[in-house]
């Protein structure tokens, strides 16, 4: 079993503003319209999946940070988009 340390909530609170502030900042800059289709939300995870998985090799934290966070407004956006049904197919 691998033993792990805990992550306080203070550590959950600071991950979760920090997504916020990157959602809102990208919101201002393209927009607030939905993803189209089901498959651009999975090309636009995939390529922030692989931005991240490239990230790891380098072995930089910050970096590996901002592309977890990437992810995770790219996720949201698609979930939003889902809710808001600008999915077409």
């Amino acid at each position: 079993m691998i033993n792990r340390k805990s992550v306080s909530k203070e550590d959950l609170r600071r991950a979760e503003a920090l997504v916020k502030n990157v959602l809102t900042y990208k919101l201002a800059v393209k927009g607030d319209h939905g993803m189209k289709s089901s498959h651009e939300i999975f090309g636009l995870v995939t390529e922030e999946y692989n931005e991240l998985a490239e990230t790891v090799h380098i072995n930089d934290l910050e970096a590996l940070k901002s592309e977890l966070v990437d992810l995770a407004v790219t996720c949201l956006i698609g979930i939003a988009s889902i809710n808001a049904k600008t999915i077409d197919w």
